[in-house]
């Protein structure tokens, strides 16, 4: 473990290096970011004034769920979205070797080789907008949030890890992470309002919902055990699927030197 948290701080001090060699560049992204969650909440903003609640949750509830959802992306983006979005072409190019041959936990140096800072700030944003809505909630609320949260987080990744893994067998997939992004939209509300979508769709839908939904609930004094439920089913579903399906898909790859 000691030794993964040292490989961390490297990548993150090399990261940091990279990032302010291109000042401009940095500012750039800080500001398309920052445009993005604007966006995002005027759009949020609008809806609750024209509705007071939205599946029986009120404006407060429903902000908080909104900033869980955009501080688990945020923090899901800062640590995975550059890797994995070069991930599909080395593993096209047969440029996966290097990595695959290093005394490391293949899939972690696969998703963990450049953090993109500018994405940092999206998800600091978001927490501190929650602190505007948040009710009174006690220390046991506060560390099961962090938990779960976090378990919310690796459902994120492994959701974009196993589209890209889909590119051992199907070459590169363009839009891949474009689809990802729809479908993350939906978790930006609570799961109920979803109760009269046809099941074929809430079986897609499920996993991008329950992953802010669950955490935010239980800030909110909404948590509800049957929720809870399918959130840490999908959890160990992603989980194993996901590692078993890259680990199957390494040993089928043909690398360069192949």
């Amino acid at each position: 473990m000691v030794r993964y948290l040292k490989i961390v701080w490297m990548i993150f001090k090399v990261s940091m290096v990279r990032a302010f060699r291109s000042r401009l560049s940095l500012v750039f992204g800080f500001l398309l970011t920052t445009g993005w969650l604007l966006h995002s909440l005027i759009a949020t903003i609008i809806l609750l004034w024209r509705y007071n609640e939205i599946a029986g949750w009120n404006r407060s509830e429903i902000m908080v769920l909104y900033c869980v959802w955009g501080l688990i992306n945020g923090v899901v983006v800062f640590f995975f979205w550059p890797s994995l979005t070069q991930l599909s072409n080395k593993i096209v190019d047969g440029d996966l070797d290097l990595i695959l041959t290093k005394p490391v936990n293949e899939i972690f140096l696969s998703s963990m080789n450049y953090f993109g800072f500018h994405n940092l700030l999206n998800g600091i944003m978001y927490l501190v907008i929650m602190f505007f809505f948040l009710p009174k909630v006690g220390i046991v609320e506060v560390l099961l949030f962090v938990v779960l949260c976090v378990m919310g987080m690796v459902m994120h990744y492994f959701l974009w890890l196993i589209m890209v893994t889909f590119s051992f067998k199907f070459g590169r997939l363009m839009g891949t992470f474009d689809l990802v992004a729809v479908f993350r939209s939906s978790g930006r509300f609570p799961p109920e309002a979803y109760s009269k979508v046809p099941l074929v769709y809430l079986v897609l839908f499920v996993p991008f919902v329950v992953y802010s939904a669950v955490p935010a609930s239980i800030l909110v004094g909404r948590s509800d055990w049957r929720w809870i439920t399918v959130f840490m089913f999908c959890f160990v579903i992603e989980v194993v699927f996901g590692m078993w399906f890259w680990k199957r898909s390494v040993k089928e790859y043909s690398s360069a030197s192949s």
